[in-house]
């Protein structure tokens, strides 16, 4: 089993070395799955956690960690991030109205920016999203939620899938990150066998005409988007030669990625063959799982990136991993329903008595998830938010070119992919044109709830200068406030007065106290 204690001086370094806003109080039922996780590895790999501790935290920048300290392997487990995928899931089962995405990631940033000490920002972001919110009690809109048509069960089959599956899956993951260090384990060398496989298998995949050179599958240069000296949109451009220079460490970097989520499949097998859980709500949540992990991390990174000041220079977009994950864990998922892969033995039973409805469900997935993968769309989403957030004009764009062969397709190629955010409507970026959302409407809610929060959080950054305080009650007065709008999530109409008070409450708090930081 884990490490019971961890010296008390070594724990006071990590939390002062992490430095982070305590969040949400942990249940009891939560670490009580962490601990089943690590059984279950020990059961398989006797001995694995002799040097491993976990050491439980829920913050409001919702990330967990990996770190090695006097030998000692610690896994630093958020659980605020496992409650932020639950929350992701959840939303993602059902057709619900873009608002209730939008006001979820506002409220992920202002937990961000105050935890950062960007009280002022933080605040903007909270008055930002009760404007919204007036704006849409306001408008006609229609009743929520609408369940998709491809859950007819709604929660009742998927809830216990997101009452485990994000936990298992975060903690696995970082498991993995363990495992590398144990360069002789029998697991490990099997986990960097599959991945190394897979990614040599997949790493080239043929042209979109079928007739051209294959290009790099995962790979894909970063674009900087460059703003000139009063901050104004000055252009893209993409690193071809950053991703040539860097290509090995890149390459290395994601096998080191699915390395690591082969355990999180582990954890997530086991967990879901104890629960006896029907292995197509399991494809699902995997694949859902993997799409909220891809969001949380480029509102982090947009958010870290966006510029304070209005200055020349240029922020730069890296190629998400989503993808990549994704095709991963189908291509496990895959070889465990026709056994040719090393499980341990329940994971190996579950996965053998897959059903003909649930191989055709991963078969779609598995052709929907590959080239122009869903999952690469939130990193065009987080570069279209920051260019309009920071002042950019919606463009107007020439149609789609027929992508040609050799070189000049190349090119074309290169050049769609700057103009990909501009391809998604309008609309997607502002929350405002969505007020009288139906659910007959094309495209997904949560692509426009997602790209509309980024878009208003960067304008709530983007050159107000620095704005740095380091008071600790501050910061967590300013995250109860702009916490308070959570509560029309659940229940939009009924808890609206319970809402406002809770605002106004907080309000009160950060203002005596920002007045005793000054």
């Amino acid at each position: 089993m884990t490490i019971t204690s961890i010296p008390m001086k070594l724990e006071r370094l990590l939390h002062r070395r992490l430095n982070r806003i305590n969040s949400l109080p942990i249940a009891v039922s939560d670490r009580k799955r962490t601990n089943e996780t690590i059984a279950y590895f020990e059961e398989f790999d006797s001995g694995f956690s002799e040097k491993l501790f976990v050491l439980h935290m829920s913050t409001t920048e919702f990330s967990s960690e990996f770190r090695v300290a006097d030998g000692i392997s610690i896994i630093a487990l958020d659980y605020e991030q496992i409650n932020a995928l639950n929350w992701f899931m959840n939303m993602s089962l059902k057709i619900e109205h873009p608002i209730y995405h939008y006001n979820e990631f506002m409220i992920r940033s202002g937990e961000l920016l105050a935890s950062w000490g960007e009280i002022e920002a933080a605040k903007r972001v909270y008055l930002r999203l009760t404007s919204t919110w007036h704006g849409f009690n306001s408008a006609p809109t229609t009743p929520h939620p609408y369940w998709r048509p491809f859950y007819p069960m709604g929660l009742i089959s998927m809830s216990r899938v997101v009452e485990y599956l994000s936990q298992a899956f975060v903690l696995g993951h970082e498991i993995g990150h363990h495992f590398r260090t144990l360069s002789e384990n029998r697991n490990a060398v099997i986990a960097d066998e599959i991945a190394n496989e897979f990614f040599q298998a997949s790493m080239l995949e043929e042209s979109v005409t079928g007739d051209g050179p294959k290009f790099v599958s995962f790979f894909s240069p970063p674009v900087d988007v460059k703003l000139d000296e009063d901050g104004s949109f000055d252009g893209q451009a993409t690193r071809g030669m950053f991703l040539m220079k860097y290509f090995e460490s890149i390459k290395s970097q994601q096998i080191s990625e699915i390395f690591c989520d082969y355990f999180a499949f582990v954890a997530v097998s086991i967990s879901a063959a104890t629960r006896r859980t029907p292995p197509i709500d399991v494809i699902n949540a995997l694949v859902l799982c993997i799409e909220g992990v891809e969001r949380l991390t480029y509102l982090t990174n947009t958010l870290q990136r966006t510029p304070r000041l209005r200055r020349r220079t240029a922020v730069r977009f890296d190629s998400g991993n989503g993808k990549l994950r994704i095709a991963f864990l189908l291509h496990l998922i895959d070889l465990s329903v026709n056994n040719k892969i090393s499980l341990p033995e329940p994971a190996r039973d579950y996965w053998s008595t897959v059903e003909e409805g649930a191989r055709k469900h991963l078969e779609l997935f598995q052709s929907r998830y590959g080239r122009n993968s869903i999952a690469d769309m939130t990193k065009f989403l987080a570069r279209g938010a920051f260019c309009l957030g920071t002042g950019m004009e919606f463009p107007d764009l020439p149609p789609q070119p027929d992508i040609k062969s050799g070189p000049d397709g190349i090119m074309q190629m290169a050049q769609e992919a700057l103009l990909i955010p501009w391809r998604f409507p309008p609309s997607v970026y502002r929350i405002k044109d969505n007020h009288s959302w139906t659910p007959e409407q094309p495209g997904d809610p949560a692509i426009t709830g997602f790209a509309a929060a980024l878009t208003d959080s960067v304008e709530c950054v983007f050159g107000y200068g620095s704005e740095m305080a380091n008071s600790r009650r501050l910061k967590e007065a300013t995250i109860r406030l702009v916490r308070s709008p959570r509560l029309r999530l659940l229940d939009p109409d009924g808890r609206r007065a319970k809402a406002a008070k809770a605002a106004r409450r907080a309000e009160r708090e950060v203002s005596p106290v920002a007045k005793r930081a000054e």
